[in-house]
């Protein structure tokens, strides 16, 4: 029952996730609440007779002091009681994802299975992304008819853009499986695929991510040696930070009037929009540099109508709920320090990612494997970990919430079944 549950939500992430992103929202935490249940013994009996230290601080201390200073931010946010909430709401997701992730090679479970719902569940997500292309959102639009009579029943390929966001992100775990095969050209099809998709798409954050992903992957895959690993990983830490650091003092400097119609022209208004949405936060953030304005605050923000912006025939607010970029909310809501804390978690990953090894199991059945093929594995599953990486992280930098829940769970959904699918496949740690 547990397995077969397990199986239909792993399948139902990406489908449904197409159609509505909020659906993360749901069906990862079911997904990890599943995961929790089959594995509650094992669980149980390991934070028995393991120490604190062992459990909790020792792999995951960092993580915690980050969430120890976004609940204290909370005190002094603009909206104490909602931001509390979002909160508890987000840290409970955090929570079971990372126990889930340490105990994740103790799960008994089919893997082919899941391989097999998991493919499927990608394959019928790009023909719903198709279908609603090419019929003008069809099951949008009879699901409003038939559930939400007295909403519009207009279709805008913008409503797509979260589930678009998600396959970007879940379609390099389903490069990992293709290529744990060796199935290079059907890889390469595939992507081909979903890069035309999110190009006819209205998501330009996903289709920007998933081009930089498919870049750092073939530059990490095509670098075979370890100095040159080396080099590549220095590069990629480097162009991380320094990234994170430059964007919010880019952002104060920036002239979004002359940027506008000087540098983005080719931009759709709403891709501008962003740009005057940055340079406000960047004010906002110079008022409480340190501290921050508190947890969740974005979406509280007073707006004075002196404040909204006029460009062209719109008139736009400088803050809608959110400052649509991860680095920008971070340094507004919780200042430096939860800056520093939040690069010393991208730092801590892109080491984690480095640091991905293959160990030789009889369970595997693949004992006879040589050297050779374990330095290919490993560096195929480096490759797809980097951009798997930088694909959310470069959403992140463009659009959504940083702490909008289906957000959240669409990175641990994703972390999720990339470990699970191919450390079974052949033990890896990380």
């Amino acid at each position: 029952m547990i397995q077969s549950l397990f199986y239909i939500l792993v399948m139902l992430f990406p489908v449904v996730g197409l159609i509505s992103g909020f659906s993360a929202a749901v069906t990862v935490p079911l997904l990890l609440l599943t995961i929790l249940i089959a594995l509650r013994d094992k669980i149980f009996i390991h934070f028995k007779y393991a120490t604190i230290k062992e459990t909790l601080l020792s792999n995951w201390k960092l993580e915690l002091l980050f969430c120890l200073w976004c609940l204290i931010t909370n005190f002094y946010s603009l909206n104490y009681p909602s931001s509390l909430l979002n909160y508890l709401q987000v840290f409970l997701i955090v929570l079971m994802g990372f126990i889930v992730n340490s105990n994740i090679d103790k799960l008994s479970i089919n893997i082919s299975k899941i391989k097999i719902y998991f493919i499927i569940g990608i394959i019928a997500a790009i023909a719903l992304f198709f279908i609603e292309y090419a019929s003008h959102g069809i099951i949008t639009r009879t699901f409003r008819t038939v559930f939400q009579p007295k909403s519009s029943n207009q279709f805008f390929l913008f409503t797509l853009d979260r589930g678009c966001s998600l396959l970007s992100v879940l379609s390099w775990v389903a490069i990992a499986i293709i290529i744990s095969y060796h199935r290079y050209l059907l890889a390469l099809i595939y992507y081909l695929i979903i890069f035309y998709l999110l190009y006819i798409s209205d998501s330009l954050a996903s289709f920007l991510a998933f081009t930089v992903a498919g870049l750092v992957f073939l530059t990490n895959r095509l670098l075979v040696t370890k100095s040159l690993q080396s080099v590549f990983l220095k590069l990629f830490t480097l162009a991380m930070i320094s990234g994170s650091i430059l964007m919010p003092i880019i952002a104060y400097k920036i002239q979004p009037h002359y940027a506008s119609d000087h540098y983005a022209k080719f931009l759709l208004d709403s891709a501008k929009h962003r740009v005057f949405i940055w340079h406000f936060v960047a004010k906002q953030i110079i008022k409480k540099p340190i501290l921050g304005h508190g947890f969740a605050s974005s979406r509280n923000f007073k707006i004075d109508e002196k404040q909204m912006i006029s460009y062209n025939q719109w008139t736009w607010s400088p803050l809608p709920l959110h400052p649509h970029n991860n680095i920008m909310q971070i340094l507004l809501e919780t200042g430096l320090i939860g800056l520093i804390l939040f690069l010393s978690l991208i730092y801590k990953y892109i080491q984690k990612i480095s640091n991905i090894s293959l160990v030789q199991s009889s369970k595997s059945g693949k004992i006879n494997r040589t050297k050779e093929d374990n330095k290919i594995d490993v560096l195929n599953y480096k490759s797809v970990a980097y951009a798997c990486f930088i694909n959310y992280y470069i959403i992140g930098m463009i659009s959504f919430n940083i702490w909008q829940i289906w957000w959240v769970c669409s990175s641990f959904g994703a972390m999720i079944l990339f470990k699970l699918l191919l450390s079974k496949s052949q033990e890896y740690n990380y």
